[in-house]
């Protein structure tokens, strides 16, 4: 829908596709009946350096975890509204290439290692 980017996110809700990335904070969804894109609220995930992105979705809300300032954000579909939820107490360093998932409503993110790609475990649950 719109240039070139990187450091995307993508999540799914309602049978809508929403795409957005940090190299760009422009944010999109498809909706698969009527084969179109609508630009959303911009994403809050901007940065002139690389910070990896990773994304959930509970059914309701879509998730971002953004390792630049190591904050949670919820995507509000119905307000078309990003929100911090959360921040995490992470040591510079120790986070790297952090994954989410949902259960149910609960959101964990889960590190394995960290900067110096040595075994480092870590997992924290979120839920609201």
């Amino acid at each position: 829908p719109a240039d070139s980017r990187f450091d995307s996110y993508a999540f799914s809700l309602n049978n809508t596709g929403y795409i957005g990335s940090r190299s760009k904070p422009q944010a999109w969804n498809y909706n698969t009946g009527n084969d179109e894109w609508a630009q959303k609220a911009n994403s809050p995930f901007t940065s002139g350096e690389y910070f990896y992105l990773d994304c959930t979705n509970t059914g309701s809300y879509g998730y971002v975890f953004y390792n630049y300032d190591y904050c949670l954000y919820q995507y509000y579909p119905a307000f078309d509204h990003w929100e911090k939820l959360a921040k995490i107490d992470n040591s510079p360093g120790t986070m790297c290439g952090p994954k989410i998932f949902a259960i149910g409503e609960k959101i964990y993110l889960v590190n394995i290692w960290n900067s110096n790609y040595t075994d480092h475990y870590n997992i924290w649950v979120y839920e609201k």
